[in-house]
């Protein structure tokens, strides 16, 4: 009876409101009708439109466009619920049931070419929430992301490359903004680019995504996702604080953000990280300078960086403009002899100030994405501008000056237009074109490449969406042009690529997905270079001008069930890849004395999978274990000899302790996480094998109430027993004249702090 009385007086309050749009309603648990749910985000993408539902359990968005939207319905401990409606009525009426749930609630996708949850899509996506990924205490995402099965670093201990089932460089795409990131992903001492200060979201594709985004997206994709609106009508800002022990670690970022009625959002944040150099692993050798401590030496990171946004929401859709700005410098890792640690000043490694050699790295990025609802259906239309700069400072001389690497430069302009048909229909469709424009130089001390390259494409994709089956499939075609002030490099690409799949739901809990997709890589200027290029300590490297695109095939299935106590989750690809691209240690430069890498290319398969394990007792509310095990091998076509640098076979699992609230804490948690990689011995002919190893770590945390603002702290020891280590996918193990280990014990302690929300 309340819950009809209440409906009711909501009814009659929005529907007076006929000069505007607007979406209400009643939000309740299924499981008991008459609990109202307060706390949980409406949130509509197409408009950037936030709400949380009140104490009745009531919510209303005002100021809606005319057209049909998707809504969300997100809070944890319920299942999320995802909606297509159609705003024509200018008072919409959705009444939202929600199914309690033990597991982490869903987050729609973008990198499905139709928003969606990840069940919905044949895709191997998953969204992860960024706080939920900071308390592993690690100092960056990526770190954070090596936890999931099928994703790896590729480490030079304090520069990392994101590895998705064994491809990494620039094999892996990363977008930010809606565009695109262009920065020298094909360079190993090069930073990934990506301003993680304001992100909210990551979502991990894995797999061929070259349908939706074009050339280098073989392996897969990784899209960080700005924070979201707040409700219309308030400010919101917040301050976060992070410490390092092992690097004497600083982090602090700080940003706001609003909304007004009138439907005008931003938001602006500064950040800057600080570490010294880090402290290795204990190990069978431990070499000590004055402070008794086994520093990798020079391993130093410092990083700056700033993000501004400005949008309106209107009843045609949405527009905004991001900039994106981040400088880094990356002290670059090299091993030492006795002899030269002895004359190390004390307390060197602790200095903040960067030392040579070491790479600086300054990127930029304006970015306009729009919506504009179309009534039934949408037109999406992303531009985008890009300028990324690396300078190598100090690095080891040769007779031979303009061989060395000195600067990199690069400027891009990418564009994104595409129409999505009527998404409340059954059968739909996308069809778009995509490109860009774009400027590599590369320069020497005396000699360099400057490059010109264009990209365009053009692609369409159809769904059909049964009771029980969701169908997917699409096509695409590009053409690349490349033009060098060396006519050598001078190349043309033409290629195509599909994808094709579906995801069939026997039951509610279960889900079966099959897919097939195919990609390409154009082969990067740098590896195309004659120029002998030096990565500093790491090895000399000689590009190849014959380097042919690559292009894959891959087939993957999955099962996944999903019930009030147990998730069970299988993935498993195979991947066929034509013209892998790969370097060939040919032994040591008689000039540099250094390891020479040429690139080289043949034909390969990799092949896999990951397997997942959540218990999560609907009786036992406080307990969750989660298991994992993943896999990727990789060999030649039609040869048993294996490829270099692939990850070893990883284990997790992880025992959490969790409450809703708890004295003066309100959701705290405690996880204890084993981390176990496998010995790797299915190596190439001149790798060495790498010894298994355990990793320990511990995580704790809780929000604390202060006034109206929630407080989070987290507190997190990683590696506890200091295990000594190297990665299969580190070249630190092959540095002269000693290998540099892993981190060792590093323990963290992290704060945000929330400040004035005004309404």
């Amino acid at each position: 009876m309340k819950k009809s009385i209440l409906l009711l007086l909501y009814f009659l309050a929005t529907t007076s409101a006929f000069s505007q749009h607007t979406i209400s309603g009643l939000i309740s648990d299924k499981s008991d009708n008459t609990l109202l749910i307060q706390d949980v985000r409406v949130f509509i993408p197409e408009l950037n439109r936030t709400d949380f539902s009140k104490e009745g359990g009531t919510y209303i968005l005002r100021n809606i466009g005319v057209g049909t939207v998707h809504i969300q319905f997100f809070k944890r401990g319920y299942q999320t619920v995802y909606k297509i409606i159609n705003t024509k009525d200018s008072a919409t009426v959705i009444n939202i049931e929600m199914n309690p749930s033990g597991v982490y609630s869903d987050e729609y996708l973008t990198a499905s070419p139709f928003i969606s949850l990840s069940e919905k899509t044949p895709l191997h996506s998953n969204v992860f929430s960024v706080r939920d990924l900071r308390k592993t205490g690690d100092n960056t995402l990526l770190k954070s992301l090596a936890y999931l099965p099928g994703f790896d670093i590729y480490s030079m201990g304090n520069i990392n490359k994101p590895m998705i089932r064994g491809l990494s460089f620039n094999n892996i795409l990363m977008v930010q903004a809606g565009s695109r990131i262009e920065n020298f992903s094909w360079n190993e001492i090069q930073d990934y680019g990506i301003t993680e200060e304001g992100s909210d979201l990551v979502e991990l594709v894995k797999g061929p995504a070259s349908l939706l985004y074009g050339n280098n997206a073989v392996g897969g994709v990784l899209i960080f996702r700005d924070e979201k609106n707040p409700v219309a009508g308030t400010i919101s800002g917040d301050v976060n604080l992070a410490f390092f022990n092992n690097t004497v670690g600083l982090h602090l970022d700080a940003g706001v953000n609003g909304m007004g009625q009138n439907g005008v959002f931003y938001s602006f944040r500064v950040g800057g990280k600080s570490h010294t150099s880090y402290i290795q692993g204990e190990g069978d050798k431990v070499r000590k300078n004055t402070e008794v401590k086994d520093f990798a030496y020079n391993s130093g990171i410092n990083s700056e960086s700033a993000k501004g946004m400005i949008g309106f929401s209107k009843k045609w859709g949405q527009s905004k403009i991001t900039l994106l700005y981040k400088k880094t410098e990356n002290e670059i890792i090299h091993s030492m002899s006795d002899s030269a640690i002895e004359v190390l000043q004390t307390n060197i490694e602790r200095d903040r100030e960067t030392a040579s050699p070491f790479t600086e790295q300054t990127s930029l990025l304006v970015s306009s994405e729009n919506v504009v609802l179309l009534k039934k259906s949408q037109l999406n239309m992303n531009v985008s501008f890009q300028s990324a700069e690396k300078i190598t400072d100090n690095m080891p001389e040769s007779p031979v000056v303009n061989y060395v690497l000195n600067e990199m430069k690069l400027t891009t302009f990418n564009y994104d237009l595409k129409y999505i048909s009527n998404a409340e229909l059954k059968f739909g469709y996308m069809a778009g074109l995509q490109g860009y424009l774009q400027q590599d130089k590369i320069n020497y001390y005396t000699n360099g490449s400057d490059n010109d390259i264009s990209s365009t494409g053009a692609y369409a994709l159809a769904r059909y969406d049964l009771e029980k089956i969701n169908f997917l499939a699409g096509i695409r075609y590009d053409a690349v042009k490349v033009k060098s002030n060396y006519e050598l490099y001078n190349r043309d690409y033409n290629n195509a690529s599909g994808s094709a799949g579906l995801a069939w739901h026997p039951g509610d809990d279960i889900t079966f997905k099959i897919n097939s997709s195919s990609g390409y890589v154009i082969p990067a200027v740098g590896q195309r270079n004659e120029f002998i290029t030096v990565h500093a300590f790491t090895g000399i490297f000689l590009g190849n001008p014959d380097l042919k695109e690559e292009k894959n095939h891959e087939g993957d299935f999955g099962f996944s069930w999903d019930n009030k106590n147990i998730t069970v989750s299988l993935n498993g690809f195979y991947n066929i890849i034509n013209n892998y691209i790969f370097t060939e240690n040919t032994g040591i430069d008689s000039v540099y004395k250094k390891s020479l890498y040429k690139y080289e290319q043949a034909d390969a398969v990799i092949n896999g999978g990951e397997l997942s394990l959540g218990i999560h007792p609907e009786k036992i509310k406080w307990l969750c274990v989660d298991a994992t095990y993943s896999k990727a091998e990789g060999t030649f076509k039609d040869s048993s000899v294996y490829l270099p640098s692939m990850p070893a076979d990883k284990i997790v699992t992880a025992l959490t302790f969790k409450s809703e609230k708890m004295n003066y804490m309100y959701i705290p948690y405690v996880s204890i996480v084993m981390r176990n990689y496998l010995k790797h011995e299915k190596i190439y002919s001149n790798e060495t094998a790498t010894d298994g190893y355990t990793l320990l770590d511990l995580h704790l945390g809780a929000s604390f109430k202060w006034g109206q603002q929630n407080f989070d702290i987290t507190f997190a020891v990683n590696n506890i027993i200091d295990s000594g280590y190297n990665s299969s996918v580190s070249p630190l193990k092959y540095m002269d004249p000693v290998a540099v280990r892993e981190i060792g014990r590093n323990i963290s302690l992290a704060l945000r702090i929330p400040f004035g929300i005004r309404k």
